[in-house]
């Protein structure tokens, strides 16, 4: 089978990703406004601005493998085909400890989750439920045993409010 394009570009991005978030200066201030929203707004960087163009570049990313979900793996549109993976992309993240490589070493091991649950299916006596959980189950056990070593932004899912600094 061939590799779709999508994927292709999916892989040309990590280490644009790392590139761009450890050694611009957009990225430099992308890490400051995550970890210490008051320092960088200290000196001068627009808080607001920087957690917009996160938010837009991460929707764009999103859209990115929502195109990929109904252009390739299925090829048209079906109510609830994502089953869950936004969940899984999100432990992929944690599991990575919020870098770009690091989640994608993790987003390969539940795709192999992934495929194992399609392939072990087939021919086994173990009924299809069970096999279709493999992702979820190691997404869980992942999870559980690495999110107390895993550290986020500082700053992470906490509004900024100027007055308050």
């Amino acid at each position: 089978t061939d590799i779709s394009p999508i994927v292709i570009t999916a892989l040309i991005l990590v280490p644009i990703s790392k590139y761009i978030i450890d050694n611009t200066v957009f990225g430099l201030r992308l890490r400051a406004v995550g970890e210490n929203p008051l320092a960088a707004d200290t000196l001068g960087i627009n808080v607001f601005a920087m957690r917009y163009a996160g938010v837009i570049i991460s929707g764009m990313l999103a859209g990115m493998a929502g195109a990929y979900l109904t252009m390739e793996h299925t090829g048209m549109y079906v109510e609830g085909m994502t089953q869950g993976k936004g969940y899984i992309a999100m432990a992929a993240m944690i599991f990575g400890n919020w870098t770009p490589t690091g989640t994608l070493w993790a987003s390969l091991l539940f795709g192999f989750a992934e495929a194992l649950s399609l392939r072990a299916g087939e021919g086994s006596i173990i009924p299809y439920q069970f096999i279709k959980m493999i992702p979820y189950l190691l997404t869980l056990a992942v999870l559980t045993g690495i999110v107390k070593k895993a550290t986020p932004p500082a700053a992470s899912g906490e509004p900024y409010d100027r007055s308050i600094g």
